[in-house]
């Protein structure tokens, strides 16, 4: 790596089986076929889950981990009723930051794009990190909604509450700065989940990378304005997803890469 070269390895750190209207809602009749109620098997996909390890020269990042190697004893793999969880073996986070001669302890920032089991599964298996950060309006999500959100996944973990409140002119929206730098933002872009967050990684000549979690489940969410499955709000997840589609169009966008898109391999980016 070059001094200021940041280098992104996209990793899957998982598989979920669920309906297809769960990745586009629009692939359902009713707002409910997430559900599987009524609904045939062959409208069930297998998508990826994938977490993101940001080696960046102020700092080792992770976004997301994945599900946990507790779904690997479940009996029928349903984490959930919308949700079949599979963890090849090699493929826990702790599994694949051994691939980079990596540890927990390594890991400079954790942070959660939300709350869902699929993204925060493995946390337990990365609890030496140095920081955890998640967007408040999530954490006041897991009071409002506590079927939805598991706090025994993040027990002994401290989650500190972040608020995305400074201006980016650039991007026309609030953001947090990690580094303080302009080089890792965070994003609220709610409607799948009330904090929801995004993530934009740019290096100094202003070409970037947007993480864009479960705003949309692949490419044609942004490109076609489909929504996912699963809303909190509907009106606050069209209005992230048309975000996405905006910045998506910028001439220094190198990609956006959607959380369980099953187009996206793992793969490494330099910026």
């Amino acid at each position: 790596m070059r001094a200021n070269e940041i280098k992104i390895n996209i990793l899957h750190t998982g598989i979920v089986e669920i309906d297809k209207s769960l990745m586009f809602r629009d692939e359902s009749r009713t707002p409910f076929g997430f559900t599987r109620i009524g609904r045939s098997i062959k409208q069930r996909v297998l998508v990826p889950v994938s977490s993101y390890l940001i080696q960046h020269p102020a700092g080792t990042i992770l976004i997301d981990t994945g599900w946990g190697k507790q779904v690997r004893q479940l009996k029928h793999q349903w984490i959930s009723p919308v949700a079949k969880s599979y963890l090849p073996q090699g493929w826990s986070i702790d599994e694949q930051l051994e691939k980079f001669k990596l540890k927990p302890e390594n890991l400079d920032v954790v942070i959660l794009s939300h709350l869902d089991s699929d993204h925060i599964g493995g946390l337990q298996l990365v609890k030496k990190a140095k920081k955890f950060l998640v967007h408040e309006n999530e954490l006041a999500a897991v009071v409002k909604n506590p079927i939805r959100y598991r706090k025994k996944e993040w027990q002994g973990i401290k989650l500190d509450a972040i608020v995305t409140s400074q201006f980016n002119n650039y991007f026309n929206r609030a953001s947090f700065d990690v580094f303080g730098d302009g080089s890792v933002l965070i994003f609220l872009t709610s409607g799948h989940s009330r904090g929801l967050s995004s993530v934009v990684v740019r290096n100094q000549a202003g070409k970037f990378v947007v993480f864009a979690s479960d705003t949309g489940y692949a490419k044609d969410s942004w490109e076609s304005m489909r929504l996912p499955g699963i809303l909190y709000r509907k009106k606050e997840a069209v209005e992230s997803l048309a975000w996405i589609r905006q910045i998506s169009n910028y001439p220094e966008c190198q990609g956006v890469f959607a959380n369980h898109d099953p187009d996206i391999l793992e793969q490494t980016i330099l910026l």
